[in-house]
């Protein structure tokens, strides 16, 4: 069926149609050119600055949002651990990026990480995402592993601590592929702490290098001793921010250490949070209070490490499970909804844990 067509109006003559539209007035083309120039200004801004939009799950857990060019990363709320990943570690580190993390752990000369395998890892998350992640988006954080430690693995050379620093820290800015790194960690084995007077010459040869800009925040692990803490915390011209322990009840959970970590503005980091607590998230308790708060058991838990102020490392395999932390990363301030009343879900984990309520209500009160 053809459409039938509207006859034509006769064209007015032109000295209607320029009473009908009557040339712009002088107030008229003053707004244009301040809108024209409004324009250009915000553009040029625009250009100046990045906004981080995250698409589904690809979301920065560590919360940047307006940012400038050249800031960088910070810690993230939870972290990607990469321990015992051996040849996996560069496809598990892009999957972990792409899936959302944003905090990624190593360690240079400890026979269980791949430290070089991380710096292929977020390289390829970078060459090959589609939402334009940067450098400067990833918090890269390894550790100094000192020779003679039983996790060790580097040639038995006769070195100083701080000319171990140097080549230890050269290595890994070889083996992640970049010209700073966001967090190094002086290594101690479990309980077994270095001498302090050598960990503080080791640890005064990495501030060199925050000095210079390479380094950006140093701190140390395996450390549940609250003197050996203070010595550092003193003595030191970069003060640590990062403080990684396990999370195990044969460490107390740290819950007497708490408040001086935060008097020290200390940030700590929780690993075996799930391997050295395991039968917790088979506990009935643990499994019904996840399925009511729309959790799995494991995730569960790393919201209640994250309640306690503490960064959960986390080293799934699974995409799935990726997923998961982040979304629960993103959530985290919510998930526990009742923590200045009755708190009765913290208090529940926590009793399965082992751990005394009072000490994560009040963590001043259990204080060493």
């Amino acid at each position: 069926m053809k459409r039938s067509r509207r006859p034509s109006s006769p064209r007015a003559p032109a000295s209607v149609a320029a009473a009908k539209h009557p040339p712009p007035s002088t107030s008229r083309i003053f707004i244009v050119l301040v809108y024209l120039i409004l324009s250009c200004l915000f553009v040029t801004f625009a250009i100046s600055i990045n906004i981080a939009v995250p698409a589904d799950h690809m979301t920065n857990v560590v919360n940047l949002k307006w940012r400038n060019a050249n800031s960088k990363a910070s810690m993230g709320v939870i972290a990607y651990g990469t321990r015992g990943m051996k040849r996996q570690t560069a496809g598990l580190v892009e999957k972990a990026l792409t899936t959302g993390f944003r905090h990624i752990v190593t360690a240079n000369y400890h026979q269980d990480h791949n430290e070089t395998g991380v710096g292929f890892g977020w390289k390829n998350a970078v060459q090959n995402s589609q939402t334009g992640l940067r450098r400067s988006d990833i918090y890269l954080q390894t550790m100094f592993v000192p020779v003679g430690s039983p996790n060790y693995n580097g040639e038995n050379v006769q070195l100083s601590m701080a000319e171990q620093v140097t080549r230890s820290i050269d290595a890994s800015l070889r083996n992640l592929q970049t010209e700073y790194i966001d967090g190094v960690l002086f290594h101690n084995f479990r309980a077994k702490l270095i001498p302090v007077h050598q960990m503080m010459e080791a640890y005064r040869a990495l501030e060199v290098y925050v000095d210079r800009g390479i380094i950006r925040d140093l701190g140390i692990s395996n450390v549940h001793d609250a003197v050996y803490l203070e010595t550092l915390v003193t003595q030191s011209k970069h003060k640590p921010r990062i403080i990684q322990n396990r999370f195990h009840t044969n460490r107390g959970f740290d819950v007497k250490l708490r408040p001086k970590f935060r008097e020290w503005n200390l940030q700590p980091q929780t690993f075996w949070t799930l391997t050295g607590n395991g039968g917790a998230r088979k506990n009935i308790h643990i499994v019904a209070l996840a399925a009511e708060l729309g959790l799995t058991p494991a995730t569960l838990l790393y919201a209640f490490v994250i309640s306690l102020g503490s960064t959960p490392l986390i080293g799934t395999h699974s995409a799935e499970h990726m997923r998961d932390d982040v979304t629960l990363a993103m959530q985290s301030e919510s998930v526990f909804r009742d923590v200045e009343g009755e708190d009765s879900d913290r208090k529940l984990v926590a009793k399965v844990l082992g751990i005394k309520y009072a000490c994560v209500r009040d963590p001043q009160s259990c204080a060493e």
